[in-house]
């Protein structure tokens, strides 16, 4: 029982969504991070996904992967 439990948390721990700071998130799309707080500000729409978490403004890297292969198209 121990076994699983710790092997479901392992594999719990590499599928987990990673969230990146707005400079991190910018860096990662070649956006400046300006441009990216100006997006928030105005509610742009189409603009990547953000939420806040403990009054900080971070990007699911998942999300964010997915924003940009949407642009693609």
């Amino acid at each position: 029982m121990c076994a699983s439990k710790s092997s479901e948390q392992s594999e719990r721990l590499l599928t987990a969504d990673r969230f990146l700071t707005r400079r991190e998130a910018a860096r990662m799309l070649g956006l400046a991070e300006g441009t990216l707080a100006v997006w928030f500000c105005i509610g742009k729409k189409g603009s990547p996904p953000m939420r806040k978490h403990g009054g900080r403004c971070v990007y699911s890297e998942r999300e964010l992967l997915a924003w940009s292969e949407r642009r693609r198209a």
